[in-house]
């Protein structure tokens, strides 16, 4: 295919998804890029949702002393909840981002001419 056939299909598909388009087919295809990247979250997110269990707020360990109050202890595990959480997806983004860093880093061909063994 020729590079204006290609950037046709890319506004073609642009198009088809409802994604304005660009004049420059790259920035379509990054916009298509992430409209099916939200896609496939939500759906990923949809079965999550269907595989969730709950448990009582107070099965959870509070990590502090108990302060008498049931709200507080309650609000407290609560947001313990939520850090563990967000720190949860910004693990899932930092492996995101090291496996793109690898894709474009990584060479898997071995140039036996370039290395050294022993001094």
């Amino acid at each position: 295919m020729s590079e204006e056939e290609v950037a046709n299909q890319i506004q073609n598909l642009a198009s088809l998804l409802g994604i304005t388009a660009h004049s420059n087919p790259k920035v379509s295809a990054m916009a298509i890029d992430k409209y099916l990247k939200r896609i496939s979250l939500g759906e990923q997110n949809a079965k999550h949702q269907e595989e969730i269990k709950t448990f009582p707020l107070q099965t959870f360990d509070l990590g502090v002393h108990a302060t008498g109050n049931d709200k507080i202890d309650d609000a407290i595990r609560a947001l313990r909840l939520l850090h563990v959480a967000r720190q949860r997806e910004l693990q899932s983004q930092i492996n995101d981002t090291l496996a793109r860093v690898q894709k474009v880093t990584a060479d898997p061909k071995a140039e036996l001419k370039l290395g050294k063994i022993g001094r």
